[in-house]
């Protein structure tokens, strides 16, 4: 009796913070993972200067499926990560989990690639460190699309 009441209050008290809007913005299933600040930053330079101040954090999610030829592959995974920006909505890029953990330094311009239509219209080709926009038909062959296990994800958790 007493584990059916215990259960009963934790179904409340989820309900409730679905409620007030305090529940958690992750999708079901899938982790949403804190970005680094230091990975802020080296994504802060690859941003048009107006659009800069906007990227104030950032989700992301492992990836599933088959990353066939993926240079993302050989550098630790495929991660989306996910970043509300303002006016302009949100921008998704696919990285290596050596960039997402901010181990990469330079090496960061081959393992990380916009994905989204934001993403690449953000980009600051200027800046030195633009991620890498390819067609989409090229991050396909590796198997990275908008359809991979990953993407709606980390987008879900930031919005």
């Amino acid at each position: 009796m007493l584990k059916l009441v215990a259960v009963a209050a934790v179904a409340a008290m989820i309900a409730a913070e679905a409620l007030t809007g305090t529940a958690s913005a992750r999708p079901a299933g899938a982790q949403c993972l804190q970005v680094r600040t230091s990975v802020l930053k080296i994504l802060r330079r690859g941003l048009r200067a107006a659009v800069r101040p906007q990227l104030r954090s950032a989700r992301a999610v492992k990836a599933r499926g088959t990353f066939t030829g993926s240079p993302l592959t050989a550098r630790g995974g495929t991660y989306f990560i996910s970043a509300h920006l303002g006016t302009r909505g949100i921008a998704t890029w696919a990285a290596s989990l050596f960039f997402l953990r901010g181990k990469e330094g330079s090496l960061g311009l081959i393992s990380l690639f916009s994905v989204s239509k934001t993403a690449r219209a953000v980009a600051d080709p200027n800046s030195g460190f633009a991620a890498g926009i390819l067609a989409p038909s090229v991050l396909a062959v590796w198997g990275i699309k908008k359809t991979t296990y990953g993407y709606a994800q980390s987008r879900a958790c930031v919005k």
